[in-house]
């Protein structure tokens, strides 16, 4: 970016363009222009700075490449030393952090969806092999049944399914 490309973007030292003491410069009033004049190109550096770090940084956050989001607010951190530029950046950072954790959290419930909807299709599985073989060994034929139950059973993923249908 065109914006954070130089080092010192945010911090253009204007200290050694002011040829008086900070005092003086404070209470003459041409001195005292030129120094607002430079601070707020300073302030407006930094300003601009920060828009296109958040710029960039709302690509990266919507391609969900986080850190390269963050990477562009820290580096407006570590150029501009202006408190309330650094603030914001800052508070981009921790809604980055937030959006990573929202994140997370989604891609965790619909884990947790889906190792229960896993468990109760292998619940369901396990019940259809123990109603099919009922009529098996009402008829008394154990052998044909085991194998049976064997065979439909063969495919559940819980342990505790898997148990259960050893202990049959």
């Amino acid at each position: 970016s065109p914006v954070l490309s130089r080092p010192n973007d945010c911090t253009k030292s204007i200290l050694p363009s002011i040829s008086e003491p900070i005092s003086t410069a404070c209470t003459k009033p041409s001195g005292s222009s030129a120094a607002l004049s430079r601070s707020s190109t300073v302030i407006q550096n930094a300003a601009n700075a920060f828009q296109g770090a958040q710029q960039e940084a709302n690509v990266f956050v919507a391609a969900e490449k986080f850190e390269e989001a963050k990477a562009r607010y820290k580096k407006v951190i570590d150029t501009c030393g202006l408190p309330d530029i650094v603030a914001r950046a800052k508070a981009e950072i921790l809604a980055v952090d937030r959006k990573i954790i929202d994140k997370l959290d989604a891609e965790r419930k619909a884990s947790e969806d889906k190792e229960r909807q896993r468990i109760l299709e292998d619940d369901k599985r396990f019940t259809q092999a123990t109603l099919a073989v009922q009529p098996l060994v009402k008829q008394y034929e154990f052998q044909k049944a085991a194998e049976t139950f064997r065979r439909d059973t063969a495919a559940l993923g819980t342990d505790k399914n898997r148990a259960a249908a050893a202990l049959r």
